[in-house]
């Protein structure tokens, strides 16, 4: 998430004290802000002004807290409230003073084995707290997941997720997600269930440990169809000395 340091500060109801901007993505700015009444450091995503208005991005937000309310777990980030006033639309959430994935594998490339192992089993623990609950994230990358400098990893922006009665039960979607980590039945209308979060995870387990994503090309229909059609390959390939048993995973 690209950080603004002189963006303009929302107006908040006036239990938060807002301390500074954390970052900010397409949707929203994440401040980070004293919740007065808890007495706790919280993360406020405010939603961008022009989008206010936007019925499917609201509908993005209301989803956030749907999910989070039916899903509590140490890997994913929880959502307290909803604030819906004259002068901003916002979720205020857990603070975890992490970056963001996708920073750390620019800065760092590929990581150690063991390293790369530890983060994904934490978000397969978070994934599988979801999937039991009923949810389904379908964004799962590595722009979505906060890890801590001592690699405590936290799932991210559910705005995507869609929640069932039972996680059996699965429905006709729009393509919604990440290209790059996108399962092939999630391109187009087409049925989805827990594998796609499955399938991006394994994407991104690839990707840590070699420092690269597993298909790559120049256009967003070249890379669905390369996802579909190639064959998975072998991160043995770039990393030689890693365990065959990585590549069966």
């Amino acid at each position: 998430m690209k950080t603004r340091q002189n963006a303009a500060r929302p107006r908040l109801p006036e239990r938060y004290q807002l301390e500074r901007m954390l970052g900010q993505g397409g949707m929203a700015q994440v401040w980070l802000a004293r919740d007065l009444e808890a007495d706790a450091m919280v993360a406020i995503k405010v939603l961008f002004e022009h989008l206010r208005e936007d019925a499917l991005v609201i509908e993005r937000f209301r989803r956030e807290i749907i999910a989070s309310r039916k899903l509590i777990n140490a890997h994913v980030i929880e959502i307290f409230d909803l604030i819906e006033t004259d002068d901003v639309t916002a979720l205020v959430m857990e603070y975890h003073p992490g970056r963001d994935l996708k920073e750390i594998i620019r800065r760092d490339g590929a990581l150690a084995p063991e390293r790369a192992a530890s983060i994904t089993a934490q978000l397969l623990e978070g994934l599988g707290a979801a999937h039991r609950a009923g949810i389904i994230h379908r964004d799962i990358k590595p722009q979505n997941v906060l890890v801590d400098r001592e690699d405590n990893v936290k799932i991210v922006d559910f705005g995507l997720a869609r929640v069932d009665d039972l996680i059996g039960i699965t429905t006709h979607t729009t393509t919604l997600g990440t290209i790059e980590y996108m399962a092939p039945e999630q391109v187009g209308a087409l049925v989805i269930d827990a594998r796609a979060d499955l399938y991006a995870l394994g994407v991104m387990f690839y990707e840590l440990l070699t420092g690269k994503l597993p298909y790559l090309a120049t256009t967003p229909i070249a890379m669905a169809r390369m996802h579909r059609d190639d064959p998975i390959p072998s991160v043995r390939t770039i990393k030689p000395d890693l365990p065959e048993s990585f590549d069966r995973i």
